[in-house]
């Protein structure tokens, strides 16, 4: 320690002789104030912080000498050295508090409802089974360490593992109990502040469509009900998340001058949380950025005045107040598990086999507006996001402006040409039915492709590379990968009609840089 000095002493009347007669050092007379020379004197000792940020601090007046004021703030600071009792608690005992402490959160508005139900599910599917038994002031880093290893090796019922910002989060949910348990002076430690390599969030990789893919989902939606075909236009056309287009209410939709204002949102959770609400329910939006107003096509106008003239026509009150999207028979809001449910429906009877959620949907008019050159902040702004966030969340945009570029350099310095083949005998190949009655064109794109005399002996060896190259270019006919329809040529010729209205009844396809290479493939 280092030694006293008179400075240290000035506002003390013992002598520095003195101090160090009685072995008294510098941080002996941290936190205590003389009043009255060797009677009385201010003792405070430091506790920590308070639940609002301040520091907790105890203080005490002690009368008597002050070696004996140097004892007692020594015995003050082992009273509160001592353990607290819930220190010994199971971690299933004190996450009842923890619990607690959230709705406690919820009822002060300081957090919403939906991420306090977030944090219980987290806590009671990811957490207690794993630590439920263990004494918290015995839960180490390395139980913590085991527990991450196990997480990354867990799977879920769709038989993926757990993604890296689910674990993310539930090593920060657990992270914050034991801060929690640090406020109520449990615990002293955060086992969690000596893990080396801390569990990130990472963009997940969503599935979305083209912006050919957009316009043939649309062509399909001519033919679903008015609900769910204005739900999903406006989706595409808007970026809007799930929650905001079925929070709309008609107070929110200016028809006539083309815009909509994203003022609520309105969610739908199951839990097993003890704090109830409605399932299916309003809350604000996801931040001050998402509050906005922004444009709606003509389309969106259109389907939008369709859709509430029907109401009317059903015989149902249409009020400014009421939500847009609601139940068939009623002016209650439409459940937007119920939307989601639907939209997989429209899907699996339409062959789409990309599987793009709704909000996939946001991603998907994200990555059409960055693609055809949008500014970022324009774009952020329409999405109710940061520009840093775009950047984090839209990565693969880049990655297909990148292509491009490759393609155009591709085109332009090697002189990458095309030629033109009917969609018939493209999607013949991709479907492996060649042999069909549109055989001849079918093996002069196979010979095109690979540079190679195809026939029946050495089909099989190119076939899948072929099937491979053309969908890279046409990713929307993978629905003819399906083995439902290769057999049936009536089914078959049925779905080609479709999709020609759609691309038209020629295409162009490029001559493969590269050798397509030969490979043997079991059909």
């Amino acid at each position: 320690m280092a030694k006293l000095t008179a400075k240290d002493l000035v506002r003390f009347t013992i002598t520095v002789a003195e101090a160090n007669a009685n072995h008294i050092e510098k941080d002996d007379l941290k936190g205590i104030t003389e009043i009255i020379p060797n009677k009385k004197y201010r003792i405070v000792v430091s506790n920590g912080f308070k639940r609002d940020g301040s520091r907790d601090r105890i203080s005490e007046t002690f009368y008597g000498t002050l070696l004996q004021a140097i004892e007692r703030k020594k015995e003050i600071k082992n009273e509160l050295d001592d353990l607290h009792p819930d220190a010994n608690s199971t971690l299933e005992e004190f996450s009842k508090l923890y619990v607690k402490y959230l709705e406690d959160k919820v009822k002060n508005g300081l957090i919403d409802i939906t991420t306090y139900e977030g944090y219980y599910d987290l806590l009671d599917l990811r957490i207690l089974p794993h630590f439920k038994n263990k004494i918290i002031k015995d839960i180490t880093s390395t139980d913590i360490e085991n527990w991450l290893g196990k997480l990354r090796k867990t799977k879920t019922k769709k038989g993926t593992f757990l993604h890296p910002t689910t674990i993310a989060h539930c090593f920060k949910l657990f992270s914050n109990m034991f801060n929690f348990a640090k406020l109520e002076k449990i615990l002293k430690e955060n086992p969690c502040d000596y893990i080396d390599k801390k569990p990130t969030e990472q963009p997940e990789e969503k599935e979305y469509f083209t912006l050919e893919e957009m316009d043939y989902v649309k062509e399909l939606l001519m033919n679903s009900n008015i609900r769910l075909k204005t739900a999903i236009f406006l989706t595409m056309d808007t970026g809007c998340r799930r929650e905001e287009i079925i929070g709309l209410t008609w107070k929110n939709v200016d028809l006539e001058n083309k815009t909509i204002d994203i003022k609520d949102a309105v969610v739908s959770t199951s839990t097993k949380a003890p704090l109830k609400h409605e399932r299916v329910r309003k809350k604000g939006v996801k931040s001050v950025h998402s509050d906005r107003k922004i444009g709606i096509t003509n389309v969106c106008v259109e389907l939008l005045t369709q859709y509430k003239n029907f109401k009317k026509d059903s015989g149902l009150r249409v009020k400014d107040s009421d939500y847009v999207f609601t139940n068939w028979d009623s002016n209650k809001v439409w459940d937007p598990n119920r939307f989601t449910a639907e939209w997989n429906t429209f899907r699996k009877e339409n062959n789409i086999k990309k599987k793009v959620t709704i909000h996939g949907l946001r991603h998907s008019n994200a990555t059409f507006l960055l693609s055809i050159g949008v500014p970022k902040k324009d774009v952020a702004k329409r999405l109710g996001h940061t520009p840093e966030v775009l950047d984090r969340v839209y990565t693969h945009s880049s990655e297909e402006e990148d292509k491009k570029m490759v393609d155009k350099i591709e085109k332009n310095f090697y002189g990458n040409k095309s030629s033109s083949f009917s969609t018939y005998a493209i999607t013949s190949i991709i479907a492996g039915y060649v042999d069909n009655e549109y055989k001849n064109e079918n093996y002069k794109l196979l010979d095109y492709l690979t540079g190679e005399e195809i026939n029946h002996d050495n089909l099989n060896e190119y076939l899948e590379s072929c099937q491979n190259y053309l969908l890279d270019i046409y990713p929307i006919l993978d629905i003819f990968k399906d083995k439902n329809i290769v057999p049936n040529e009536e089914v078959f010729k049925s779905r080609i009609a479709n999709y020609i209205g759609f691309l038209g009844s020629s295409n162009q396809v490029a001559k493969p840089i590269e050798k397509l290479t030969s490979k043997k493939i079991n059909l």
